[in-house]
């Protein structure tokens, strides 16, 4: 079961339909007697087996690691983010995630974007390090003393993990294992119909590694 923090000007009825759910599983879940009162900085609990909002991926909205344990608070922090739009999460400057995110990067290629917001808001990375490059963030943590490069094999849930993909790159986080063994990664992904990126899970198929960076700080 996820868990996610309200920002301020939530509701409870946006947040249902973010997440696939309804108000009254929310109000439920976390024992809310007023649907219409919630508070930023409060935690919200979402129902399993729930998609996010985006219309593509069909992967549920889930802290289970299918037996990986976290190895730090960048997942956790990527999970809160889950069908945000990256169009608005970084423009969103009252977001510590937004606000390490840079506004000037095209909708559409907010993936390393997105990571390196995760990585400066959960204390993994200075914010003067984060990069909108799938290459530069990955050289700058490879530079970084407090991370250190990894095998695929051994990669572990919230990992950052670099791939080649089309004639482009991509990056993730390691959120733990598929049934069939496979990696399940959260990023930001190009899953909505006007082309452009929200934060969703995803699955590596096996594309050219770039890097896999694990976090030792």
């Amino acid at each position: 079961m996820a868990s996610i923090t309200i920002n301020k000007g939530d509701t409870l009825s946006a947040l249902a339909r973010r997440y696939g759910t309804t108000v009254d599983a929310l109000a439920k879940l976390n024992n809310i007697q007023n649907p219409n009162l919630i508070y930023a900085g409060k935690a919200l609990k979402i129902p399993d087996k729930y998609e996010t909002g985006s219309n593509s991926l069909s992967h549920p909205v889930t802290g289970e690691m299918s037996g990986l344990a976290s190895n730090g608070s960048a997942l956790e922090v990527a999970q809160r983010y889950l069908g945000r739009h990256a169009n608005e999460l970084k423009l969103a400057n009252n977001d510590p995630v937004g606000l390490a995110m840079q506004d000037w990067v095209p909708g559409n290629v907010n993936c390393a974007n997105f990571v390196s917001g995760v990585l400066v808001a959960s204390g993994q990375l200075p914010s003067n390090k984060a990069n909108p490059s799938v290459y530069g963030l990955i050289g700058n943590l490879k530079a970084d003393p407090n991370w250190q490069q990894v095998s695929l094999a051994n990669a572990q849930p919230g990992d950052v993990i670099a791939f080649k993909s089309g004639s482009g790159q991509h990056v993730e986080i390691v959120a733990g294992r598929n049934p069939d063994g496979s990696l399940k990664l959260i990023g930001s992904n190009n899953i909505l119909k006007d082309g452009t990126q929200a934060v969703s899970y995803g699955t590596y198929k096996g594309n050219e590694i770039i890097g896999v960076m694990h976090y030792t700080g």
